[in-house]
């Protein structure tokens, strides 16, 4: 896998992973989850990118891909 690829796949499981933490915590206080991941990111893109700047090295020295 190219880094170029090997970035998008992180990029995805980041995303998959804010997705995830934001369904607990709207469930926690009654509101409705998003339908699914994409609904998520077109609604919170702006913030998903700040945070994967901050976060990015930590994430693809990870080394996992889904």
């Amino acid at each position: 896998m190219n880094i170029e690829n090997y970035e998008k796949a992180q990029w995805k499981n980041f995303c998959v992973h804010y997705y995830t933490e934001n369904c607990v915590e709207r469930h926690q206080i009654g509101k409705q989850n998003y339908k699914n991941v994409f609904q998520y990111v077109r609604k919170n893109y702006n913030f998903l990118k700040r945070e994967w700047r901050e976060s990015k090295s930590l994430w693809l020295a990870r080394g996992e891909v889904s």
